[in-house]
């Protein structure tokens, strides 16, 4: 398949599925693949501050634990404990530790639907921004008509990006009207 976009920060799991900065940082490439019926794929890297031989060095150095307490060590405890199971760190075949370590780099999940515009946090669509003037905010095609904020196809990424569009380009739209 073909990477549609990425994000590195927070990411939480909920009774619903992903949410956090980072998934709603590519939320919106998931819903438009959703959208034409594209099976669609988010890969997570839990533990991206480490390689894959860290993860397998640390979990060797928790070989008197289960998978799932050697797993808690590293990720939240409710997680470890979910990704692992009760065998022994110290049984674990060579190839089933790498397989472990790898897996926790590149968690692979379906993504079924997204939540809609009534848990939206910003909405896509609108004006295209080639047909507002960028230093009015007025359309390019109606004379008088300025546009602003979430009437215009933008959408940043979390961290007041959208905040700041929406009130500098409201500045901007009141400066020239």
């Amino acid at each position: 398949g073909k990477k549609l976009d990425g994000a590195r920060g927070d990411l939480l799991f909920t009774h619903f599925g992903l949410s956090g900065p980072a998934v709603l940082d590519v939320s919106h490439a998931a819903a438009r693949a959703r959208s034409q019926q594209l099976q669609t794929f988010i890969v997570i890297d839990l533990l991206p501050a480490m390689s894959k031989e860290e993860i397998r060095s640390a979990l060797e150095k928790q070989g008197q634990k289960t998978v799932g307490n050697g797993l808690s060590a590293l990720l939240p405890a409710q997680l470890g404990k979910a990704l692992g199971n009760d065998k022994y760190i110290k049984g674990l075949a060579p190839s089933t530790l790498n397989q472990l370590a790898g897996g926790l780099k590149a968690v692979r999940l379906e993504i079924i639907d997204v939540l809609g515009n009534n848990h939206a946090m910003v909405s896509q669509g609108g004006v295209n921004l080639r047909q507002v003037n960028p230093r009015t905010m007025e359309s390019k095609l109606i004379s008088g008509l300025y546009i602003a904020g979430e009437m215009l196809d933008y959408h940043g990424k979390t961290g007041g990006f959208n905040l700041h569009a929406a009130f500098a380009t409201g500045w901007l739209a009141g400066e020239n009207a």
